[in-house]
């Protein structure tokens, strides 16, 4: 049979063909939408690591708009969500200048197509206001075709390492500082010498553009002895004119509270202290003053004065001066007469030997020239003269750190926070940190090393002890668990069996047993299904740690609705009204969240009073985490009572009255606790009861 020209038979052999083309098409299309939810999750598991993270994660387009960026990108620029960074650039949360100069480094790359590498550059959380670094690195964005589409960049907070290595700096410097005043003024031969390098180290020290020295004289006036160049020279008045207004002066004005008030002054804005005097004509404008009153034991002899620091001085300033006004005033009284020198020299012995730290030095092979008391004592030696004798080489446990240092001292010529052990006298080990320098003399030789040395023994020990609880804890998380998997197992099959026989007594020899039998058959049968609940109940507690799901954005409304759903039941059997207010989304694992909100809103209804229980769920933002608050109209817990019932199988009632394990609230607080929060309760016998909780 024939139909328009083909045969029945090749009618038959296209529709085969057809059907088996369909049927490749039907199995490509589940292929494809297999492929499509794999990717999905994918993109849902690198979305929740990327979120996780605490380094700064973000992408941008061609013109510094983000178009992807985690939750610490977000919480930094004061975002509730990366959502909200979409399409944004930094000009929309950042100062015009801090954005325009991050603008330009990302155009730059683009343009040019080189990545910029862990550069430190200034960072501002926009939430909490805090100014900080940040380490960063950001790369160019290429298509496949290796087109340039954008970039991606990563940063890490680093304002505590800096602010450790500024402050380390500091010390340091402070620290060289002193022991420059003292060397430099051993050669002095004015009280004016002496004043001058001080000053000039004070002004170093904080960027001022001048400054001056002074001491209060017999007639309770002020005398000048040393005022910095810069003052001089910005000075529009004759040098004669100056010169007599800076003896005898009258002390007064906001310059002299250091010596009235015998305290250091800080005026950060002279034009409006209320002790403002105004400036002679032609003395150079003051913008900012710093005043540091010399002592000697409790009689104020003079002080440091400090002007024009272009941001303003500060504490660290003024613990600065203070430090090196103490060297100073040793070492203008060593000046004076011989033997004011030799006083001098016992004041620096007794401020030598007076510091906390071990102060030494030595020469380049190891010959230990002078030591302190607090050194002599740190290293166990019976007396300096014996510490004299040493070796620095024989106090080193391992000769190779000693070869270390003196190839750092002759590279760089200062060794900050190198850490070693040494051996005292006693031969017992100790941890040392060592900051030291290299002193030359004037034809460039070097003459000895000077340095400090502070015992950081117990600081290791706490690492190591550290070191030795993490694994202790470790160890103990695996011994949990393995716990856990005996009473899943081992421990409730012998438990199912004795209930199960149990209750076979209690079926088959119900009313054929005297009375005392049934009650003790009952006995065992409810302890047992007690014993059952119980171990269950443990298990539970014991897998919050460990058992637990990754963090990741959660409807709290949802977790609510689950926890709701559960207590179906109860709430219709005790007629209990549930209220709540909106709820935020947080970092979570959502299953343990539910576990929270069902146990304390399961509490509220148990321990209710004759009344209908009402229970009202509320949140609000507290700084950087949500407060979470569960009340009800219930019983009320006893203050003396409120932290014992978060302890694990604590029971305020007895079972008859309310039955349980007690083991609710301490899962709760197991759970809130893993998520970074804390939990409380606030409540009154009687009054009903408020629980709190927190979370990031």
């Amino acid at each position: 049979m024939k139909n328009g020209g083909k045969t029945e038979k090749h009618l038959l052999q296209e529709v085969t063909e057809l059907r088996q083309r369909l049927a490749e098409a039907d199995v490509s299309g589940t292929r494809l939408e297999q492929s499509e939810k794999l990717l999905a999750e994918e993109r849902r598991l690198l979305r929740a690591l990327i979120d996780n993270m605490p380094d700064l994660i973000y992408a941008k387009d061609t013109e510094s708009r983000f178009v992807v960026g985690n939750l610490a990108v977000a919480r930094l620029m004061g975002a509730e969500t990366p959502d909200e960074l979409i399409g944004k650039t930094d000009f929309d949360f950042y100062p015009q200048e801090l954005a325009a100069k991050y603008y330009a480094d990302e155009q730059e790359i683009i343009r040019s197509g080189q990545p910029l590498i862990n550069r430190e550059e200034p960072l501002m959380n926009q939430v909490s206001g805090r100014k900080g670094w940040l380490s960063t690195t950001k790369a160019p964005l290429r298509d496949d075709q290796g087109k340039i589409i954008g970039l991606v960049g990563i940063g890490r907070d680093i304002t505590d390492r800096k602010r450790a290595e500024e402050e380390s700096r500091r010390q340091s410097d402070l620290l060289m500082a002193v022991n420059m005043v003292f060397r430099k003024t051993m050669t002095c031969e004015t009280d004016e010498e002496v004043a001058q390098i001080c000053l000039a180290v004070a002004e170093e020290l904080t960027t001022s553009q001048f400054g001056f020295i002074g001491e209060v004289n017999q007639r309770g006036r002020f005398d000048t002895i040393a005022l910095s160049d810069p003052g001089w020279n910005a000075c529009r008045m004759p040098r004669t004119d100056a010169v007599a207004q800076i003896r005898d002066m009258e002390i007064r004005g906001y310059w002299g509270r250091a010596i009235r008030e015998g305290h250091s002054v800080i005026v950060n804005d002279p034009v409006s202290d209320p002790d403002r005097i105004g400036t002679p004509e032609g003395h150079p404008p003051v913008t900012s003053f710093l005043g540091v009153p010399l002592k000697r034991g409790s009689e104020i002899v003079g002080m440091i004065a400090l002007a024009n620091k272009e941001a303003g001085y500060d504490r660290t300033d003024q613990q600065t001066i203070e430090a090196l006004a103490m060297a100073f005033v040793e070492a203008l009284t060593r000046k004076r007469t011989e033997q004011a020198l030799r006083e001098s020299e016992e004041r620096y012995r007794q401020l030598f030997d007076g510091v906390p730290v071990g102060l030494y030095r030595t020469t380049p092979q190891g010959q230990i020239l002078d030591a302190n008391r607090a050194l002599v004592q740190m290293l166990g030696y019976p007396s300096r003269e014996a510490f004299l004798q040493a070796n620095a080489a024989d106090v080193y446990v391992d000769a190779r750190a000693r070869e270390q240092w003196k190839a750092l001292m002759e590279g760089q010529g200062a060794v900050h926070h190198f850490e070693t052990q040494m051996r005292r006298f006693d031969g017992s080990v100790i941890w040392v940190s060592d900051t030291s320098q290299v002193v030359y003399g004037d034809d460039g030789q070097v003459l000895y090393y000077e340095g400090s040395l502070a015992d950081i023994t117990e600081r290791k020990e706490a690492e190591e002890a550290l070191q030795l609880t993490m694994a202790e804890l470790a160890r103990s998380n695996k011994e949990l668990e393995h716990f856990a998997y005996v009473a899943s197992h081992d421990l409730q099959e012998p438990l199912r069996m004795v209930a199960s026989y149990v209750q076979l007594l209690a079926r088959r020899y119900k009313g054929r047993l005297d009375a005392d039998a049934d009650e003790f058959i009952a006995y065992a049968v409810d302890g047992a299904s007690r014993m059952q609940t119980l171990i269950n109940d443990l298990l539970t507690y014991s897998r919050v740690g460990t058992r637990g799901k990754p963090f990741a954005p959660t409807d709290c409304e949802e977790v609510l609705d689950r926890a709701l759903v559960n207590l179906k039941m109860v709430i219709e059997e005790s007629g209990a009204v549930i209220t709540r207010d909106p709820l935020p989304r947080v970092m979570a694992d959502g299953t343990q969240l539910t576990q929270v909100f069902q146990n304390l809103i399961g509490n509220a209804i148990k321990f209710r009073r004759e009344q209908p229980p009402r229970v009202h769920i509320s949140a609000e933002r507290k700084g950087n985490e949500w407060l979470f608050s569960v009340r009800d109209n219930g019983i009320g817990i006893d203050p003396q009572y409120h932290e014992r019932i978060f302890v694990i199988f604590q029971r305020l009632h007895s079972r008859e009255e309310y039955p349980g394990t007690g083991i609710g609230l301490a899962v709760c607080k197991r759970i809130v606790e893993r998520h970074g929060g804390r939990i409380w309760v606030e409540s009154q016998l009687g009054e009903g009861s408020t629980f709190y909780f927190t979370l990031p």
